[in-house]
Parts: C-alpha cells; sequence; structure tokens
C-alpha cells in the first residue's frame, strides 16, 4: 500500500508512532559524559577537533584508566570544534601523524585563505 493512499490525518499518526519507535530504540553516547558500563567500566568521550564529529575515548575501571585517540587537533581552528580537555590518564594511547613538525600560526589561517 502506497504512502499516498493512507487518509492525511492517519498519515500524521503513523509519522507520530514512526518518530516515537525511532527514538524509543535509538541511542547514543553524549560528549563530555560519563556511562557506566558492566563490570564497573566507565566510559567516557570527548571532542578530539581533529575532523568533523572526531572523538577520544577515556575507559576508566577502578583506579586505572586508558585514553585512546587517533588524532587530536588544534585550537583556532575556523570550522572545527576546539578539542576538549582530557582527564588525567594512567595510560595514552594517540597517533599523531604530524607532530613532529611546526604548522604556524592558526590564528592567522583565514587570512593566509584571503591572500
Amino acid at each position: 500500500m502506497s504512502f499516498k493512499l493512507i487518509p492525511p490525518w492517519r498519515r500524521k499518526l503513523c509519522h507520530f508512532k514512526l518518530l516515537a519507535t525511532i527514538d524509543d530504540l535509538s541511542w547514543g553516547f553524549e560528549f563530555n559524559e560519563q556511562f557506566s558500563l558492566k563490570k564497573g567500566i566507565q566510559l567516557k568521550l570527548g571532542r578530539a577537533g581533529h575532523i568533523l564529529g572526531s572523538c577520544f575515548v577515556q575507559i576508566s575501571l577502578s583506579q586505572f584508566s586508558v585514553f585512546f585517540s587517533g588524532d587530536l587537533g588544534p585550537k583556532h581552528n575556523p570550522i572545527i570544534c576546539e578539542p576538549d580537555i582530557p582527564d588525567p590518564c594512567d595510560l595514552l594511547v594517540l597517533e599523531s601523524t604530524y607532530g613532529d613538525r611546526f604548522h604556524g600560526e592558526r590564528t592567522q589561517r583565514i587570512e593566509q585563505c584571503k591572500g
């Protein structure tokens, strides 16, 4: 049956039911909120500021914590959120492809693009 054949008042009801079902079935983690997992494991996500949507993960278990990120972005990037400051950790796992290079002053990038 085509959705177009359903009367408009019924379509609206179906739409609301569909949205409620999607909302009930979906879940996610928010940035900078601690979540309790099984066996006493705590999980926290933060903005990595590297590319759009990138995040770091901090996992804690009693007195030990691990921080993992693919890369952390710099401050003063005009189109990407600045990275969050992570909590202290016991083990750091971090990738840094260009960590050994000087990239210049980021606050002047817009001017550099204009010229």
